[in-house]
């Protein structure tokens, strides 16, 4: 997201950066990729071939959700593709029927919660992000 762009940018080796997922058919190309966007201030997660850069579009565990690379990791391989459209709808139209829109954490937060299974986050984390919604 354009907000996690611009704020969400931290030092190499910080905890709790953020991790890009990055595909492609070309390791060169997927290299370079990876420089720039420790640059701006993430790490980077090798999502495989372009042909699995499905695993990081919209719908999915590893989507907007402001991960570190261990949880996005996971949320890559927890991504199921047949799943993906479906659960993108319902994210839309979830995030749509809140009046008003939700602010940009508060998306992270919602994304995040749908995946509190997947993270295997405690009640504490769980209850944090919870609050920060009301």
């Amino acid at each position: 997201m354009a907000e996690t762009l611009e704020n969400g940018r931290k030092e190499p080796d910080t905890k709790d950066r953020i991790a890009m997922a990055v595909a492609g058919d070309d390791a060169s190309s997927k290299k370079v990729l990876a420089e720039l966007i420790n640059d701006a201030g993430f790490d980077t997660v090798d999502a495989g071939n372009l042909s699995e850069s499905w695993r990081h579009q919209p719908g999915t565990p590893a989507y907007c959700t402001e991960l570190n690379s261990e949880e996005l990791e996971q949320a890559l391989a927890d991504g199921v593709r047949e799943e993906a459209p479906v659960k993108r709808e319902e994210a839309i139209a979830g995030l749509s029927a809140i009046k008003p829109y939700p602010s940009h954490p508060e998306v992270v937060g919602l994304t995040r919660l749908c995946l509190r299974k997947i993270l295997n986050l405690d009640k504490k984390t769980e209850l944090e992000m919870s609050t920060s919604l009301s």
